[in-house]
């Protein structure tokens, strides 16, 4: 049966986190750069060496023949160092590949033990384990093939050409000591390296969990906030309305009223309650976050500029809209409030004079909405209120995309729009 998997700290380290600390520095490249060339020469004695063994004349080039498996290795050595700058980026790799050489050709263990670090600061369980064995047979193959030659060409002797004396042998023991060190100093970087990474993945995860935290208090917040103001909104609007609605009934059904009133009366009476619908779904979506608004298309806008021409407002419209049964509700929606802001400013500051609306909507051209009306006083321009129609009108235009502009040109006051098209 295979172990179980236990994750290691990193597996749970966001992508973008982890690619950002691979990025190359300066420093890392510069370090990896004299591994590399530590590397070189370790692999350059090896096979400048380690394929000696058995030859006439020694390292006489007159009396050798190359070999081609000095060739192979003459290659590797110029390739092979370089795979220390892809030790953190796929470090099992690099050091299986490398912890091959030394079995096949006349090649040193160093850049497997370079590289074995970034396998413990990186991988964990099986990928550690075999990595360790990987490099531990790297090294005893090393070892093996550097006991295999005559001591006069072992690493570390030197031999007197004059006097044929050797010195600075190692015994045989001293060897293995070297690769059981070398390898032991490779484990301990790497658990070293690995206590460092943990600490700075925990490091992440906590500014990670903080950045989660502070996100979800502020959605609370909001949420709330949102709360406090749809109970409010509630009380007092939604209370309001319910009043008119009664009151205009009450007007309505009375035996005294004449049929204009009577007619004016369940007009308010319709108004209140369509209002009321409407606060309710957005008291809905002021609680929920779920979309409670009443869906409106580009046929409610004409029944709406129908209704108030029926109302006795002077209103001249042009509505032409392409394929408007693919807009999106949010489109349709801004129109239709934009219309309706719109008129209800004419209505306020200019009541009796006539409204020009012009609505042209196409998926390509998007939608364009111009509503103008003539300014009363010899044209002087309404008195400064909140602008707060004008501010949602506004900020309804930039939510999607598009522009609103609205002030008086020639001595009318015109509300020109611009939305891009939104597909359902």
């Amino acid at each position: 049966m295979h172990p179980p998997h236990v994750p290691h700290l990193a597996d749970s380290i966001p992508i973008a986190a982890r690619l950002r600390r691979l990025a190359p520095t300066a420093g890392s490249v510069a370090g990896s750069l004299g591994l590399a060339l530590l590397c070189f020469a370790g692999s350059a004695s090896a096979v400048t060496f380690l394929d000696m063994v058995g030859r006439p004349g020694g390292l006489d080039p007159a009396t050798v023949d190359p070999r081609p498996a000095s060739l192979i290795a003459l290659l590797v050595l110029f390739l092979a160092p370089w795979s220390v700058f892809l030790r953190n980026v796929a470090p099992v790799t690099v050091v299986l590949a490398t912890s091959a050489l030394p079995l096949l050709l006349p090649y040193d263990a160093l850049t497997p033990l370079v590289c074995l670090p970034a396998v413990y600061a990186r991988r964990s369980g099986a990928a550690v384990i075999g990595c360790t064995a990987a490099a531990a047979v790297a090294v005893t193959a090393a070892t093996w093939r550097q006991l295999a030659l005559v001591e006069e060409y072992r690493l570390f002797t030197i031999k007197d050409e004059v006097t044929g004396e050797i010195t600075g042998a190692l015994p045989v023991s001293g060897y293995v000591i070297l690769g059981v060190v070398a390898l032991g100093a490779a484990v301990g970087i790497g658990f070293w390296r690995r206590v460092v990474a943990g600490r700075r993945d925990v490091v992440t995860l906590t500014e990670q969990h903080s950045a989660e935290t502070a996100v979800l208090h502020d959605r609370i917040t909001r949420q709330t906030e949102r709360d406090e103001i749809a109970r409010e909104v509630h009380d007092t609007v939604a209370h309001s309305l319910s009043q008119i609605a009664l009151q205009a009934s009450v007007l309505e059904t009375s035996a005294d009223t004449s049929a204009e009133i009577r007619d004016a009366a369940a007009r308010i009476r319709a108004s209140a309650r369509q209002a009321g619908a409407e606060l309710r779904g957005v008291l809905t979506t002021l609680r929920t976050g779920a979309d409670g608004l009443t869906p409106v298309s580009f046929d409610d806008l004409g029944a709406l500029l129908l209704s108030l021409h029926d109302q006795g407002a002077r209103i001249n419209s042009t509505v032409l809209v392409s394929e408007g049964h693919t807009a999106a509700t949010v489109l349709t929606r801004a129109c239709y409030r934009i219309v309706q802001e719109s008129v209800t400013n004419a209505l306020k500051h200019a009541p009796g004079l006539p409204i020009d609306i012009v609505l042209r909507g196409a998926p390509v051209a998007g939608v364009t909405i111009t509503v103008r009306n003539t300014l009363p006083d010899g044209g002087a321009p309404p008195a400064a209120g909140t602008r707060s129609g004008i501010t949602g009108m506004t900020e309804r235009a930039l939510a999607l995309g598009g522009s609103l502009s609205a002030g008086p040109v020639d001595g009318r006051w015109v509300v020109d729009a611009h939305l891009p098209w939104h597909q359902a």
